[in-house]
């Protein structure tokens, strides 16, 4: 499976997560950044609230071929 692959996986999975345990939480944590370093994503710093994230205007075209 390739790095694209395998970080879309790990994002979609954040979503189907309903209760997730410190285990679940440490591994979508490393998935989130690494579709940061892809730059499909953008880390957004909330504060006291933690981060959010949100999707890169054409990040997705830019890593096709």
């Amino acid at each position: 499976m390739d790095e694209r692959a395998r970080s879309s996986r790990l994002a979609a999975w954040v979503y189907d997560t309903s209760e997730p345990n410190e285990s679940q939480l440490r591994v979508t944590r490393l998935g989130l950044d690494t579709l940061v370093e892809q730059g499909l994503i953008e880390r957004l710093d909330r504060g006291s609230a933690g981060y959010g994230y949100r999707l890169v205007p054409d990040g997705a075209a830019s890593m096709c071929p």
